[in-house]
C-alpha cells in the first residue's frame, strides 16, 4: 500500500510543530527561573541591607555585609545576562514556532486543495455517467 507523500509530510510538519512548541516552553522556563533568582537575589539583597542597619556595632559586620553585597551584586549580573539571553532564545523559538505553523498550514491546505480538486472531478464523472444515462434513455 502506498503512502500519500503530502500525508506523510503533514505528519512530519506537525511533529515540527510540536517540536517548536517544546523549545519555546524550555525557552520560556528558562526565561521565568532567570527572572526568579532575580528577585530572590533582591530580596536578598534587602535581607541583607535589613540586617546591616539592625547591627548593634554597624562596624564590626562592615567587612561582611560589603562582601555579602557584592556578592548578590555579581549574582544578580549573571541572572540579567541569563535573562537576557533566554528572552533572545525565546524570541528565536517564538519565529521557529511561527515558520513551523506556516509550513505545516501550507501542507494541510495544499492536501484540502488537492482533495477538493479530486472531489470535483469525481462530481464531474459522475455528472458525465448521468449525463451518458439520461442520452440513452431519451433514443
Amino acid at each position: 500500500m502506498a503512502r500519500d507523500p503530502l500525508k506523510v509530510l503533514s505528519v512530519v510538519r506537525q511533529r515540527a510543530v510540536d517540536q517548536r512548541r517544546q523549545a519555546l516552553a524550555a525557552c520560556l522556563a528558562a526565561e521565568a527561573a532567570a527572572g526568579d533568582r532575580i528577585r530572590r537575589l533582591e530580596e536578598a539583597v534587602r535581607l541583607d541591607q535589613a540586617r546591616a542597619d539592625a547591627a548593634p556595632d554597624p562596624l564590626l559586620f562592615h567587612d561582611i555585609f560589603l562582601a555579602t553585597r557584592r556578592h548578590w551584586r555579581t549574582e544578580q549580573q549573571v541572572s540579567r545576562v541569563a535573562l537576557a539571553e533566554a528572552g533572545h532564545q525565546a524570541e528565536d523559538a517564538r519565529a521557529a514556532l511561527a515558520a513551523a505553523r506556516l509550513a505545516a498550514e501550507a501542507v494541510d491546505r495544499l492536501i484540502a486543495e488537492r482533495a477538493a480538486a479530486a472531489q470535483a472531478e469525481a462530481d464531474r464523472r459522475a455528472q458525465h455517467v448521468l449525463d451518458d444515462i439520461a442520452r440513452g434513455l431519451r433514443k
